[in-house]
């Protein structure tokens, strides 16, 4: 079974992950998408991998981008270079969950990272987050049958953790 969080920006869903992760205490191969702060202004994301891997993923000060989601210029090279090294790793085995934060537009617009995504989820382990607003590719994700989606806000997030690691916890 894979367990996704979906809910609006800025609710948490990154720090849930972390702390799902943290408290659970298993092996997992994955990534977590992380803000870049300059002078208390996001300027971009970067993606930082469970075995230390971290990468730029987007900047406000990438120009010569092929994609941009708002503002941001996405780094597909960077993207994949994550995508290929975690393929790697989910081949050697040795781990109880993919973590994948986040399917979201900027990582979507990779193909090979949306290949990646779906390889995972039929393995039935991964837990991640997903965009809340839906594209064709993240409504077929939510409505796999081996797909259990969360929906967090902030009032709800200790609860949501809760079932998380209680749903987690029976399966790995």
């Amino acid at each position: 079974m894979n367990i996704l969080v979906t809910g609006a920006p800025r609710t948490g869903k990154t720090t849930l992950i972390k702390s799902v992760v943290e408290e659970l205490g298993k092996k997992t191969v994955g990534f977590i998408t992380e803000e870049v702060l300059k002078q208390g202004r996001r300027v971009g994301f970067k993606i930082r991998t469970f075995s230390g891997l971290e990468s730029m993923l987007a900047s406000v000060d990438n120009k010569q981008s092929s994609v941009f989601i708002g503002k941001y210029g996405v780094f597909l090279d960077n993207l994949e270079t994550v995508v290929k090294a975690l393929e790697e790793e989910v081949k050697t085995g040795g781990y109880d969950l993919i973590v994948v934060d986040e399917i979201g537009r900027m990582e979507l617009s990779s193909k090979v990272f949306r290949d990646f995504i779906t390889a995972s989820l039929d393995s039935g382990r991964v837990f991640g987050s997903i965009m809340l607003y839906d594209n064709a590719f993240t409504e077929s994700v939510k409505k796999r049958a081996d797909t259990k989606v969360y929906t967090l806000t902030r009032g709800n997030w200790v609860n949501v953790k809760q079932m998380v690691l209680k749903e987690l916890k029976s399966l790995i």
